[in-house]
């Protein structure tokens, strides 16, 4: 009786003996190589493990997820702060007050003219008449650091006081805080404990 090979033929059978030697010798590559990459990916989690079983790819992640999130906060912060920046030039920033008396006889220098300006040199300037039993208030806008009314001398000296470089400050307009300066405020505030 003939056997499956000797009816295929010589040529034909070691080719099919090739074949099958490549297979098996292929299956011993690739399990060889399945162990070692085992020992690889073993030693990659031993070598980037850090606190807590995380891989440190994980917690790069992670610390990315809460950079984007702090960017936001900051782009958030940053456009309330440019609005804040804007809504104080709108505010009273310069202010110049000249007390006099405004009638010769008539006791203490209780009249004065107070102009109150914003960045823009916007604003107002309030006059107070003190004549003995009866006071007079009277106001007078302000734009771009002029008035369409007749201003007395007493109110332009008021005027020129807020428009010079040395006016009656009220509070200067908040500036862009500093880490440092936020975290002394929130110690000075009870915030956040002081560093020992």
């Amino acid at each position: 009786m003939m056997t499956f090979l000797d009816q295929l033929g010589p040529v034909v059978s070691v080719v099919l003996l090739v074949l099958i030697a490549t297979v098996i010798g292929l299956g011993i590559i690739v399990f060889k190589m399945h162990g070692k990459l085992n020992k690889i990916e073993t030693a990659y989690r031993r070598t980037f493990r850090v606190g807590r079983g995380k891989i440190l790819e994980e917690l790069i992640t992670e610390n990315l997820n809460i950079m984007e999130e702090a960017s936001a906060v900051s782009k958030e912060v940053s456009a309330k702060m440019e609005k804040l920046e804007s809504d104080m030039a709108r505010a009273i920033q310069n202010v110049g007050i000249v007390r006099y008396r405004a009638f010769k006889d008539m006791g203490p220098e209780l009249s004065f003219s107070m102009a109150l300006l914003d960045a823009h040199r916007d604003g107002v300037i309030i006059t107070n008449i003190f004549g003995g039993s009866n006071c007079s208030v009277y106001s007078k806008p302000i734009q771009d650091g002029k008035s369409d009314f007749l201003l007395s001398i007493e109110e332009k000296e008021a005027l020129e006081i807020a428009l010079s470089d040395k006016p009656n400050k009220i509070p200067e307009p908040l500036k862009k805080p500093t880490i440092p300066s936020m975290i002394a405020a929130a110690v000075s505030n009870n915030i956040l404990a002081p560093k020992n």
